[in-house]
């Protein structure tokens, strides 16, 4: 299990858990099972409306390649590569029926549907190098 240095440990699923970190933000974490070196970002947004929200990304450090977790839900209609394709995508639908970059960002959309581009926010990003404050103007 990785030290995640926070505390009230919850396990989440399979080789995942849950720490509420000392600003009461919940962080879901993945224990790794295998030797590959992992880059550790994590954003965690505070909203005026008192709502918080964290996101933990993974990056292969070898490859420098973003470490998707399949979550097992349906692919919303939005990110289907016929959508809007754009023109230097070099993938097919028929190989690749969904954009990548979409696909990523599911998650993000869907946690953040409610919030509006002008809304301020306090983010805060941590790596294991340091910790990086900004509130929005």
């Amino acid at each position: 299990m990785l030290n995640s240095g926070l505390s009230n440990v919850f396990i989440v699923g399979l080789n995942r858990y849950a720490d509420i970190d000392a600003l009461g933000m919940i962080v879901v974490r993945e224990n790794i099972k295998n030797d590959m070196d992992v880059i550790e970002i994590t954003y965690c947004f505070h909203l005026d409306n008192e709502k918080k929200e964290s996101f933990e990304l993974r990056i292969d450090a070898n490859a420098l390649e973003l470490i998707v977790d399949d979550d097992g839900r349906a692919e919303p209609e939005w990110i289907a590569l016929e959508n809007n394709q754009c023109p230097n995508c070099p993938y097919q639908k028929e190989m690749q029926p969904h954009c990548l970059v979409a696909k990523n960002l599911v998650n993000i959309v869907d946690r953040f549907g409610d919030i509006c581009s002008y809304d301020e926010i306090d983010l805060e990003v941590i790596t294991d190098e340091r910790r990086i404050t900004q509130t929005s103007d």
